[in-house]
């Protein structure tokens, strides 16, 4: 069984891995943090374990990205899935270049 799940993640589309992994991701992170606090009685409410977990599904893609950036043929492979996330990575370097910029002007 092991074998088999090994065998179909070095075969399969690079789109269904990091699909799998990032849905691998949200329930890990979701039981985790729950079973954590629950343990350490620390509350939690349920849109603090989704917002975690939708914060920790994005990983797998994250690491995709990076790897993009010295391997555009990457790309090509995972089409649609990155359009979002790259829409992300714009938006994040702007307002970090932004914020660099008009921060001299806040003194």
């Amino acid at each position: 069984m092991g074998s088999q799940i090994i065998q179909w993640f070095t075969q399969a589309p690079l789109k269904d891995v990091v699909s799998i992994a990032s849905v691998g991701f949200v329930i890990a992170t979701f039981l985790t943090m729950l079973c954590l606090c629950k343990f350490k009685k620390i509350p939690v409410t349920l849109q603090d374990l989704i917002a975690s977990s939708l914060a920790a599904s994005a990983l797998p893609t994250a690491l995709v990205i990076m790897f993009c950036a010295v391997d555009t043929s990457l790309l090509y492979k995972l089409g649609g899935l990155l359009q979002i996330y790259i829409a992300i990575s714009g938006l994040v370097l702007a307002y970090v270049s932004v914020s660099a910029v008009i921060a001299p002007l806040k003194k």
